[in-house]
């Protein structure tokens, strides 16, 4: 399965090319399932998404953490905010920072500052040198948690803002 359909809109086609591999005997793998969820979490298909999460182990392939990032995604467009919480909090393996950054944008969406204010200082303890996380994305898009700083919600200990500023030259 091309994961191009995923992220050019062609959810739908993904989902064809899945089956359609099923029925040819083809065996999934990791790349192939961040395809699919990842098309599932842009058409908006949560319970399918879930489905073909839950059905990752009986095709042998273990769930990783772009994953684990699209069933946050999933769980947060349905606003179940504090069960995609719960999900990272249980991980099998570490939780990264994109972990907390897609429950912070789904917080964001829903308005739920409390539970965003605590995805975005996991996130910073997680990586506090991520620039997408401080200032924005690679397309110059302001960052939730910096908006969130800006609109007075919270505000950053210096002692986890010092590093970053130190390392793009501004302190």
């Amino acid at each position: 399965m091309k994961p191009n359909y995923a992220h050019h809109g062609e959810a739908e086609g993904a989902l064809q090319i899945f089956e359609r591999m099923l029925k040819e005997g083809m065996k999934p793998n990791y790349v192939t399932f961040v395809g699919l969820l990842s098309a599932c979490v842009h058409a908006g298909f949560v319970e399918l998404g879930l489905h073909y999460f839950e059905t990752m182990p009986t095709f042998g392939v273990e769930p990783g953490i772009e994953h684990y990032a699209c069933v946050v995604s999933l769980l947060g467009h349905v606003g179940k905010l504090d069960e995609a919480k719960a999900l990272i909090e249980s991980l099998p393996i570490k939780p990264a920072a994109v972990l907390w950054r897609s429950l912070l944008s789904s917080c964001r969406i829903a308005g739920n500052v409390e539970l965003g204010k605590y995805a975005a200082e996991m996130a910073i303890s997680i990586d506090p040198m991520d620039s997408e996380l401080m200032c924005g994305d690679k397309a110059g898009k302001t960052s939730q948690s910096f908006t969130l700083c800006y609109q007075g919600y919270f505000a950053f200990p210096a002692s986890q803002l010092k590093p970053y500023l130190d390392a793009v030259g501004v302190a």
